[in-house]
């Protein structure tokens, strides 16, 4: 009986596997592969995997066709130019040039990857096993000729991320501070917290993600060049945005003179203000989220809390959250820093990186800087008072012949 069956086994007929699973699995394959070969140079691999996934989705809802070798130039095209025309896509919000030559970049760097004969196997890479099993072979899809040609003034004129003018920061800020005022009860707290946050941005020109995802106390340095300044002489930034696909740089934000008042800010809020948000939670989050003390502040709730921010105050959409940033690079640009002060600050690879943030000023940021300079050439090296002080200390008679 035990022989009759195994028998039975070995003759019954093999169902073989639809093209769809084998599909999905040399997909998943192509995944794997991809994130492992980042992951050997040190890149992180999750945003590139996410976007191309995300064009998978579209692609098959749109032409069934969620697969690399089924992909064409014409939907790469179509995809970019649906999200640059319909907003309702990136969920209301405007699609930005930067952001569309992100979305390009990461689609065609995973593209090269699958049309590279070396992977997975150089006897048989994806090309040719694609070709064997489904008919085709991959594209890359975005190329020189049909991507967003990034540079630094076309950047600054379509993303239209202008500084804040100081009157326009001195209002975003009596506001906020207006609204801890007008807050009653558990609302008083989160209102608090967001004043902060936005302080923050501007004191140390941080990116978004950089600033919500700080953590208590580690994440604050101080510093024994500048006592005054307590715990709050820096702050270690363990999320700095990477290039190329790499994965977050860390780097360390000096408090600056200019805007050293966010030491106060930064005291009261971590010492009065945060336990309030954290109630029983042991989270490290500087800025918990008031739902759940255990999280950390999302993305998503503080672009809505800086939209009802900026329709309550009548400030246009072109300005956003990042403005902070602008603004920051701006000001001490013109307050006489070095660019490569700055520039280490903000965490640009690049000093032509600054380009973006300046191009767009005009003359009333050129004028400023002038006079910064001529204000600097022209200060004596000597102060007059110390001169007089020297020649009353010498006796008379040494000016005696």
């Amino acid at each position: 009986m035990g022989r009759t069956a195994t028998a039975l086994r070995i003759v019954a007929p093999v169902v073989p596997i639809s093209l769809a699973v084998a599909g999905e699995a040399v997909f998943q394959s192509m995944i794997r592969g991809f994130a492992a070969r980042c992951g050997s140079r040190g890149y992180d691999a999750s945003f590139t995997i996410g976007v191309v996934q995300r064009f998978s989705r579209w692609a098959d809802a749109h032409f069934e066709a969620p697969y690399p070798w089924q992909w064409t130039r014409a939907m790469g095209e179509i995809w970019i130019d649906e999200l640059w025309r319909l907003p309702s896509l990136e969920g209301g919000r405007e699609l930005e040039l930067t952001t569309a030559g992100g979305y390009q970049g990461q689609v065609r760097r995973f593209c090269e990857y699958v049309c590279d004969t070396d992977y997975p196997d150089p006897h048989a890479p994806w090309t040719l096993q694609c070709q064997q099993q489904f008919g085709r072979g991959p594209i890359v899809i975005f190329d020189s000729l049909n991507s967003i040609k990034r540079s630094a003034d076309s950047q600054s004129r379509q993303t239209k991320r202008l500084p804040f003018s100081r009157a326009m920061l001195t209002q975003i800020f009596d506001y906020l501070d207006d609204r801890i005022e007008a807050a009653k009860g558990k609302s008083k707290a989160p209102a608090a917290r967001d004043a902060a946050i936005f302080k923050l941005f501007y004191a140390y020109g941080i990116r978004n993600t950089e600033g919500r995802l700080l953590v208590n106390p580690h994440d604050f340095s101080p510093s024994a060049e500048f006592p005054d300044y307590g715990q709050y002489a820096g702050i270690w930034i363990r999320h700095g945005k990477g290039s190329n696909g790499s994965g977050p740089k860390t780097r360390f934000v000096r408090t600056v003179p200019k805007f050293d008042w966010v030491v106060r800010v930064l005291h009261e809020y971590v010492h009065f203000v945060r336990p309030r948000l954290l109630g029983d939670s042991a989270s490290t989050a500087l800025f918990p989220s008031e739902k759940n003390g255990k999280s950390f502040l999302s993305l998503t709730a503080l672009d809505d809390i800086w939209a009802k921010i900026r329709d309550e105050l009548g400030i246009g959409p072109e300005f956003k959250i990042h403005c902070f940033r602008h603004s920051y690079m701006t000001h001490l640009i013109e307050a006489g820093y070095p660019a490569k002060f700055i520039q280490l600050q903000v965490g640009h690879t690049h000093l032509g990186s600054m380009a973006t943030y300046t191009s767009s000023l005009g003359d009333p940021f050129l004028n400023a800087v002038m006079r910064h300079a001529h204000a600097q050439m022209l200060k004596p090296l000597i102060d007059p008072a110390d001169i007089a002080a020297v020649a009353d200390a010498i006796p008379d008679e040494y000016w005696k012949p």
